[in-house]
């Protein structure tokens, strides 16, 4: 399929009432249930940090404040 034909799909689909989604936008949705339940987030989490390694250093930076292991700089 060409791109041409990719967005055509695409734009008949939205007309018709469709909500076009990427695995980011269904996953990024599914990343405001972390909140409510961590222990089920956190797969989903490793699935980020895999595919996304610039938001897994901010996890891993974010995991590491959390635990104590890294202290902000007094200046």
């Amino acid at each position: 399929m060409s791109e041409h034909e990719k967005g055509a799909t695409i734009s008949l689909l939205s007309q018709a009432g469709v909500k076009v989604r990427n695995w980011w936008s269904v996953a990024a949705e599914l990343q405001a249930d972390w909140r409510r339940d961590e222990a089920k987030g956190w797969p989903m989490a490793m699935i980020f940090r895999e595919h996304l390694p610039s938001w897994g250093y901010l996890l891993d930076t974010s995991t590491a404040y959390n635990n104590n292991k890294m202290v902000p700089s007094k200046e």
